[in-house]
């Protein structure tokens, strides 16, 4: 009832989206939190409207904010917010090492209110899945820790996985606790598969497509196993499992011959495992569908054939930004309800001073960063995430992702940015020129300094022509390289002038791109947390990697 309350207020409110946007900043934000250290330097009881509190309050990122938090981790009250945190939610950081972000008991209601929204609209669209079957977030569940002054420290997915621990006993939910904590992911992939297949399957969640396109893939590698562990009652793992999750998972692996033999049947004959095929009632798959995910989209697109797709809600550790309302789009209407929010026009990112938009004083089609102040203590804060409104919905605007502010890379000076790696390879293709399924690209070092991009193409194969003949990935390379000259001038005025050196691409497959996961997980992320997206700054990233393969982009002209 609540959520529906709540999403009833969120579509009816849509034509006064200045005055909710003020009560909020106020009401719930900066009259709560005037008596903080943060208020008190920053005049927050001088803040009678938004454009007071444009001009009272300056605009900061992450690294200005981190002494504040470092106060809020070592115990300190009332920095950043009257409200004392409970949690830090660590993140994976797009720049550097994990932040941390100061989570309040009334950031938490915020947050969890525009989850309620988006799960409402869901099965207002979708009835059968409000009490269908589900497997959700099934990465690993990441572990948590302590600050100095004793908070939890932990990943937003992680904190989230602990407060539905309860839903693990409701039928709703076949996947039991105890695979969220497996080390293993080969044993995690194949016990979650395992356990799905053995019933119906209405609806999947996950945060990152690339954790759908691993489950998609383990299923399809090891069919038979899996039909016949089925059958047989066992998990039918063929490596090592221990005594202790073997136990645990037991209780849920009775035989079932009758579903072993319709799996074998449905199955039969498929070169590719599309997923109705296993789950004929499947009727929706949420997870992330903006375009900086679009090499993993491209790649589930046969196993996913007849399933709806919805995008997951947009947000990150410190907010949520938008909520989709629609299957069959990227981004949806800003969270107008959750947080305040200020927009900084694309061409005046880079300013040292920026003038930022309110929300409702945006235009269709232009693109933004965006700024926003929440009721954790994060105030006029540059998220560093570019938005374009793609239109509005009433005088909300709907908002698609589109590239990180601070992913660009620059070798001598070009600095290329992730929107134009990903246009580049848009319209890289065509005329023969055959796409890899997934791409990074980063810069290369030595005596000709270059871009590296690692690809990986169908089932890891190091010789694309085998999928389609006629040097199809060099003339994709050499058509990628030549429109990253066109978008970028800086770019084609290096490479023209010989001090960057042709794209160079490095076939890894599959393996290669999941072991340079693996190796990003290690900060203390979830899996989930993970963003791969399509360009690093990091040099010489592929040492160390299984390069199958070298390609030039020079061969495909």
């Amino acid at each position: 009832m609540l959520a529906s309350a709540e999403a009833d207020r969120f579509l009816t409110a849509r034509g006064d989206l200045a005055g909710v946007q003020q009560r909020l900043l106020l009401e719930s934000i900066v009259i709560p939190n005037a008596r903080c250290a943060y208020g008190r330097d920053n005049h927050f009881a001088a803040v009678t409207d938004p454009d007071a509190f444009r001009r009272l309050v300056p605009l900061v990122d992450y690294e200005q904010l981190r002494p504040a938090v470092e106060r809020v981790a070592r115990g300190e009250d009332g920095v950043l917010t009257v409200e004392r945190p409970t949690t830090l939610f660590k993140t994976s950081g797009s720049l550097a090492a994990p932040k941390l972000v100061p989570v309040t008991p009334s950031l938490i209601r915020d947050k969890a209110r525009a989850f309620g929204i988006f799960w409402h609209l869901i099965h207002r669209a979708h009835p059968t899945l409000k009490t269908g079957k589900w497997i959700a977030n099934f990465g690993d569940a990441g572990r948590s820790e302590r600050s100095a002054g004793g908070l939890d420290v932990a990943s937003e997915t992680t904190f989230w996985n602990r407060r539905m621990q309860g839903l693990q006993s409701w039928s709703g939910w076949p996947l039991p606790a105890v695979l969220r904590t497996l080390d293993n992911s080969d044993l995690r992939y194949f016990a979650v598969s395992r356990l799905a297949m053995a019933s119906s399957l209405h609806g999947i969640m996950c945060l990152n497509p690339s954790t759908l396109l691993l489950l998609c893939r383990t299923m399809e590698r090891h069919v038979p196993l899996l039909v016949r562990a089925i059958a047989d009652g066992a998990l039918g793992y063929p490596g090592h499992v221990p005594s202790d999750v073997a136990d645990q998972l037991r209780p849920y692996l009775q035989p079932d011959p009758v579903r072993a033999r319709r799996l074998e049947r449905d199955l039969a004959g498929s070169t590719r495992l599309e997923l109705t095929r296993v789950w004929p009632e499947l009727e929706l798959v949420v997870c992330w569908q903006s375009q900086i995910v679009a090499p993993h989209l491209r790649q589930l697109e046969p196993y996913l054939a007849g399933v709806g797709r919805r995008d997951y809600i947009t947000q990150a550790s410190e907010c949520i930004m938008a909520i989709p309302t629609a299957d069959g789009a990227s981004g949806g209407q800003l969270a107008y309800t959750s947080h305040f929010f200020e927009f900084i026009p694309e061409a005046s990112i880079e300013s040292p001073r920026p003038v930022t938009r309110f929300a409702w004083e945006l235009e269709a089609g232009r693109v933004y960063e965006l700024v926003v102040t929440t009721s954790g203590g994060l105030y006029r804060y540059r998220i560093g995430d570019c938005f374009r409104v793609k239109g509005f919905a009433g005088q909300v605007p709907v908002v698609e992702f589109l590239y990180r502010t601070g992913k660009t890379s620059s070798i001598t000076g070009e600095k290329l940015t992730e929107y134009q790696v990903l246009e580049a390879a848009r319209r890289a293709v065509g005329d023969g020129a055959v796409a890899p399924l997934e791409f990074l690209c980063f810069p290369r070092s030595g005596p000709d300094p270059h871009y590296g991009l690692l690809l990986s193409w169908p089932g890891g194969s190091a010789s694309p022509e085998a999928a389609a003949p006629g040097r199809p990935l060099e003339r994709w390379l050499a058509r990628f390289d030549a429109q990253l000259m066109a978008i970028n001038p800086e770019y084609g005025d290096k490479r023209s002038s010989g001090r960057l050196g042709s794209v160079v691409g490095l076939v890894v497959g599959e393996g290669g791109f999941d072991a340079y996961r693996r190796e990003l997980a290690q900060t203390g992320v979830s899996e989930d947390q993970v963003k791969l997206g399509v360009l690093s700054r990091k040099l010489d990233l592929d040492a160390g990697l299984p390069v199958q393969r070298a390609i030039h982009a020079r061969d495909g002209l």
